[in-house]
């Protein structure tokens, strides 16, 4: 039963309702509303300013019910969505009945506005409002889909979509010009969080949060954590291996490399790195380009590097290697994120439990040991493995199991009036194929014809007496 069938539905005094001849609507305040078909099983009862609607199906009439008081809803009060775009770079404005949405994306987005709505917009919020609750949350709903909210994120402490960056601060601030940052390395880290927390005090921020995608710090990073932390509790997290990423170029003989590698300290990890990327040098000819055309994914073994284009005047987000390889390679606008790790379990040289075919251990579990392998191994007698019993595989009688249905090939009259081989008043004799055949009456039919067949239509048979021919159901002998 529908709870909301039952539901009276209390008319105010500065609506009125309009029903008749089964159309219903409803007109207030804010204007009249569209009109709402009832069906012919559904009765609506308006007694003294209160409606009831009644029907057996109690599903239909708990549909009807709120639909009418969406109906008296919308003159009165009206329906409102409210859509709030967040993310960095996010903009939205209207102009001209139209929206124009920067979504991160390398191009903009264009609405129109329904003339039937009223849209306010007061920063990065939307506001919808009309009469009708399905327009006005359809057209809420086509904004939404521009660009969906990711529902993995919903706790995290720095999210893309609603995270905003506090500050930033980079070596390049500095005064200095050909230092060995190989030798200075977390000299220079702890300058850079102390001009971390100088732009911090400026904007009257008192916490800071390194984001390093899920990875420990290196010491490099962890310099530059305690450098910048301003009245707030140091949390400290120890890694086994420093890791250092950086970026090679040879502006002379216009090539670039990229390297990372790690050791017990920054220096040594550092050296190995500039060691391995004047191995890997490649010349490149760079074509300016303000951003890149779409989204890209790049693997290297088990990290993933993900890639996105950005509005113009946004800049670039990424880390100091691949910030200098963007700025080396002339791209303006780019956003970059490690979405994997190399210390993943998938990364070990032996993985054991993928299955007997593997060659490297079974599957780690019983689904493929059999049922007697199981907790609920002990199977009554006469139990078959849950496939078929025997005693089900036969027949209960003999001559085994015959196929009832009788199948028929279709011919329809109408085909045979379009044969201009087949004349009138001669014999069309169809029951000497392979295949039962059967006539039917589809189409018109004027030929005088003595039709012969496994098997007739009702309208087959009307048409070809009317035509003024015979029709004779031939059963085929049995061999």
């Amino acid at each position: 039963m529908s709870k909301i069938a039952d539901r009276i539905i209390y008319i105010p005094e500065k609506v009125k309702i309009n029903l008749e001849k089964g159309i219903i609507s409803a007109e207030g305040p804010l204007g009249k509303s569209e009109e709402l078909i009832i069906p012919s099983d559904l009765e609506i009862i308006n007694q003294d300013n209160k409606l009831n609607t009644k029907s057996v199906n109690s599903a239909l009439a708990g549909t009807y019910n709120a639909l009418i008081s969406n109906l008296i809803k919308g003159v009165v009060e009206g329906h409102e969505s409210i859509i709030e775009v967040k993310g960095v770079s996010y903009k939205v404005s209207s102009k001209e009945g139209k929206f124009q949405f920067s979504l991160g994306k390398s191009h903009l987005n264009y609405v129109t506005i329904p003339a039937e709505l009223e849209v306010k917009v007061e920063g990065n919020k939307i506001t919808i409002r009309g009469k009708d609750k399905q327009k006005a949350t359809s057209f809420a709903a086509a904004i939404r889909n521009l660009r969906l909210p990711s529902i993995y994120k919903k706790d995290k402490a720095i999210d893309d979509t609603v995270g905003n960056t506090l500050t930033s601060a980079s070596t390049e601030d500095f005064d200095e010009k050909n230092n060995d940052y190989s030798r200075k390395n977390k000299v220079y880290a702890k300058r850079l969080g102390e001009l971390f927390a100088e732009k911090l005090k400026k904007e009257n921020k008192e916490k800071i949060i390194f984001d390093r995608n899920g990875r420990p710090y290196h010491g490099k990073m962890e310099e530059e954590k305690e450098s910048s932390v301003v009245n707030g509790e140091k949390e400290k997290a120890e890694a086994k291996n420093n890791l250092t990423s950086i970026l090679i170029k040879d502006e002379e003989k216009n090539a670039v490399a990229f390297a990372h590698a790690g050791g017990k300290e920054v220096v040594i990890a550092f050296r190995k790195a500039l060691r391995q990327g004047q191995r890997k040098l490649i010349t490149y000819f760079p074509t300016p380009v303000r951003t890149i055309p779409r989204d890209i994914i790049v693997k290297y073994k088990a990290t993933k590097l993900f890639l996105k284009p950005t509005p113009p005047g946004s800049g670039i987000k990424a880390s100091g290697a691949l910030s200098r390889l963007f700025k080396f390679l002339e791209i303006k606008d780019i956003s970059a994120k490690i979405i994997g790790s190399r210390r993943n379990k998938l990364n070990k040289k032996k993985i054991v439990g993928r299955g007997i075919g593997s060659g490297r251990g079974k599957t780690s579990g019983r689904g493929q040991k059999g049922q007697g392998s199981r907790k609920s191994g002990n199977v009554r007698p006469g139990f078959e493995g849950g496939q078929t019993p025997v005693y089900r595989a036969f027949p209960k009688r003999g001559g085994g199991f015959k196929d009832k249905k009788i199948s028929y090939q279709v011919v329809n009259l109408e085909e045979l009036e379009k044969d201009e081989k087949i004349k009138a008043g001669e014999v069309v004799d169809l029951s000497q194929k392979k295949f039962l055949v059967k006539i039917l009456g589809r189409g018109t039919f004027t030929k005088n014809l003595t039709v012969k067949a496994a098997a007739f239509s009702q309208s087959a048979q009307g048409k070809i007496a009317q035509a003024g021919g015979n029709f004779q159901i031939v059963e085929k002998k049995k061999k």
